[in-house]
């Protein structure tokens, strides 16, 4: 996370499309940014989403655009003068086992709510790999773990900032990694306690942006009414979350006799890695566990 004349960036959205709307609710149309004068000017965030690369600019004088662009290389050459951009995208890859040092503090910081959105970036060995079946057991191979789904559906995207990093050397000193759990984080002074596809959690994030940036809400109005997805609804407000309601969990089952926490109906065994205890139908275990949770 990095200020700049009190300014932050970051981006919390996905989108499909492309093209640019003009701040302060202005129906004008506007070219992408290459093709302003002021385009090389501002702070820029940047994110995946299924159209290719999502970004947003913020100049110094409260103005913004923004846009989506098919390919990282499109992006960059249009924003290739900016003063800084921020994009939620590992930067810099292990090669062996090691860990790298700030995932670790990162979910440090965010502690106890949102360290789980931090997730282990994949080392680089297995960017060239075409299935998912084959690259986790490269990666069991170079960095001694499995990996996870979640990263995987990431390396595409990886391999195509990394790949631009390598080929563009200046965009070395513009392109840094940043985490938006981490901005939220150092905006409000402690991290956000709900969950961003929640209405609680969507609702907390853009009331810190606002504080920073009082247009915030139109900034997201205007960009998902330009590039819309069919599970998001054509407007949203403040306490309006823009993504469908999060899966349902399976029922709980009885507490643990062991770690005394809720077990998951759906499993014959104890949820949580730490406990080794096991369900059995109707065992002590079940039956003390359901004596555990009546009384409590």
């Amino acid at each position: 996370m990095r200020k700049t004349d009190g300014l932050q960036v970051t981006t919390e959205g996905n989108a499909a499309g492309s093209g640019i709307r003009e701040s302060g609710g202005s129906e004008k149309e506007r070219e992408p940014f290459a093709e302003q004068p002021d385009s090389r000017e501002g702070y820029v965030g940047v994110d995946g989403c299924p159209g290719g690369w999502v970004a947003v600019r913020l100049e110094s004088g409260g103005g913004w655009q923004g846009a989506v662009y098919s390919s990282l290389a499109a992006l960059w050459e249009a924003c290739r003068g900016c003063s800084l951009l921020l994009i939620d995208m590992p930067i810099g890859l292990p090669s062996g086992t090691e860990r790298r040092s700030c995932d670790g503090e990162a979910r440090r910081l965010l502690r106890p709510w949102r360290a789980s959105s931090i997730f282990a970036a994949p080392v680089r060995g297995v960017l060239d790999v075409g299935s998912y079946a084959e690259a986790n057991a490269r990666h069991k191979e170079l960095g001694g773990r499995g990996l996870s789904r979640q990263s995987w559906a990431l390396v595409p995207k990886i391999r195509e900032l990394d790949a631009l990093l390598q080929q563009e050397p200046a965009a070395c000193g513009t392109i840094f990694e940043a985490h938006p759990e981490l901005v939220f984080a150092g905006l409000a002074g402690s991290p956000m306690r709900g969950g961003k596809k929640t209405a609680e959690g969507y609702a907390e994030r853009m009331a810190v942006l606002q504080q920073r940036l009082p247009e915030a809400v139109q900034v997201v109005e205007e960009l998902m009414a330009r590039y819309p997805r069919r599970c998001w609804p054509a407007t949203t407000s403040s306490t309006r979350s823009p993504w469908p309601p999060p899966r349902r969990r399976p029922a709980a089952g009885p507490d643990c006799s062991r770690c005394r926490r809720r077990t998951c109906a759906m499993r014959r065994g104890c949820r949580w890695r730490s406990c080794t205890m096991r369900l059995t139908g109707s065992s002590s275990h079940s039956r003390r566990g359901t004596r555990n949770r009546s009384e409590a």
